[in-house]
């Protein structure tokens, strides 16, 4: 038969940084992958942790499989992308041995933004590295940054900003969506909103699991599917909560 296991979950609250600390294990090393420092950031975290190992004598870290997903209040960020400070954020945050996602309204140098953060750590993934940001960028903000764009920019710049590390790029999948969207808003002549669902299920199933259900009880997958929809419509509600700022591909 199968090799036994051991698997664990555990719902922890407390400050961020001891929560990146426990990820940043070096057997783990899943913060430092992301090139980020525990102490780079702040703010109160509520997560749910889960760890499945082989019940071996000898065990490589490869043999360790992690994830976590996170709510993280009042989050801050110093020197996000090396060149602006992110505070007052309500960040979604999921992790694993593969990737990192980081999500949700916020401030950077002051101005309110959308974040979307995704680090994949496989040498076979799509990309390595993708920031996408909404904002509007004020003077202030401007000047906060080092940019002095006058007399080419007068007043505030909307800025929806996509980079993705060289090397990667969206699948086939991805694509496919952008494309039906916009058909979509060309024919209805509506605007179509476009929200990364990744961890919305893997958060789903651990919250379903913390209240004592489990996979084996009749309608299991319904219930992980209707509670990821909620959290997705949450997530998309949640980025509009900090002044409103514009969506993160709304205008593609």
């Amino acid at each position: 038969g199968d090799d036994p296991h051991m698997s664990t979950m555990i719902e922890a609250e407390g400050a961020a940084t001891d929560a990146l600390r426990l990820l940043d294990h070096p057997r783990l090393g899943l913060v430092g992958k992301a090139g980020l420092r525990p102490e780079q950031v702040g703010g109160t975290v509520s997560t749910l942790f889960s760890v499945a190992l082989p019940l071996d004598r000898s065990i490589e870290p490869e043999q360790v499989s992690v994830s976590a997903v996170a709510r993280v209040r009042d989050a801050r960020m110093d020197e996000i992308a090396g060149t602006a400070d992110l505070t007052e954020g309500a960040l979604r945050l999921g992790v694993d041995n593969a990737s990192m996602e980081v999500r949700g309204p916020a401030r950077l140098q002051g101005m309110p933004a959308t974040i979307l953060w995704q680090e994949r750590f496989g040498a076979d993934a799509p990309f390595a590295r993708r920031y996408d940001v909404s904002t509007t960028v004020t003077p202030e903000g401007l000047a906060a940054l080092g940019l002095d764009l006058a007399p080419y920019v007068q007043g505030s710049l909307v800025l929806d900003g996509d980079f993705i590390d060289p090397g990667g790029g969206e699948n086939s999948w991805t694509a496919e969506v952008r494309d039906f969207g916009r058909r979509l808003r060309d024919r209805s002549g509506l605007p179509v909103h476009f929200i990364d669902e990744e961890y919305s299920s893997a958060e789903a199933e651990a919250r379903i699991r913390s209240i004592g259900l489990t996979r084996k009880q009749k309608g299991h997958k319904a219930r992980i599917d209707a509670a990821a929809a909620a959290i997705i419509l949450q997530d998309w509600l949640d980025a509009r909560s900090l002044d409103e700022p514009p969506p993160v591909d709304e205008r593609r």
